[in-house]
């Protein structure tokens, strides 16, 4: 075989193989119509009166039966085309629902880390309050010693200017008591 020959034989081959590959997709093309059509032939046949029923069929029938199959093809395809436009829409409200919980989370996480912020603010507060209680409670403790203490040196000094007074009614009792004396060692001496 020359090569000629080769590349003739090999081109015949190729398009045998292209024919059946067409063969092929004409015969599956030709199943789904007859799949499509059998409910029309079935809806042909069942207006069909009994006694007419045949296995072929006249010009008439044909065309009906290719009109409702043309029919099923446009509806197969207003199906799809709706199918699609469902599926867009039901994306879209996915997509705008996942926006929403994403947003929701991002305020929850938000005001959790705020709350979290005030609690340490409160605490910190807290602490403060509780320190200057403790000192206010420690300055009211030195207040009442120094109250306690001060009332003693005030019960003191009353004691003690109590005592000067007693004293001083000693010493003036004296004064009289040495002056009465003078007075009567000056008479008796005047007299004497």
């Amino acid at each position: 075989m020359t090569k000629k020959e080769f590349r003739t034989e090999k081109d015949n081959m190729e398009e045998k193989k292209q024919f059946l590959s067409q063969v092929g997709e004409d015969a599956k093309q030709l199943w789904k119509d007859v799949q499509r059509g059998r409910s029309g032939i079935k809806y042909v046949k069942g207006k069909a009166r009994p006694d007419m029923q045949r296995v072929t069929f006249e010009p008439e029938e044909i065309i009906e039966m290719l009109h409702m199959i043309k029919e099923d093809t446009l509806h197969c395809r207003k199906h799809f085309i709706e199918e699609k436009t469902q599926i867009k829409w039901m994306s879209f409200q996915t997509d705008k629902r996942r926006k929403k919980l994403d947003q929701k989370l991002e305020k929850m996480i938000k005001e959790s880390i705020q709350l979290e912020i005030l609690k340490l603010k409160m605490d910190q507060q807290r602490q403060e309050t509780e320190k200057k209680w403790k000192e206010i409670i420690s300055l009211i403790l030195t207040t009442e010693k120094v109250q306690t203490n001060i009332e003693k040196s005030a019960e003191e000094v009353k004691n003690t200017n109590e005592e000067m007074l007693k004293t001083q009614k000693i010493i003036r009792k004296s004064n009289e008591e040495t002056k009465a004396y003078m007075v009567s060692l000056f008479l008796f001496s005047f007299i004497s």
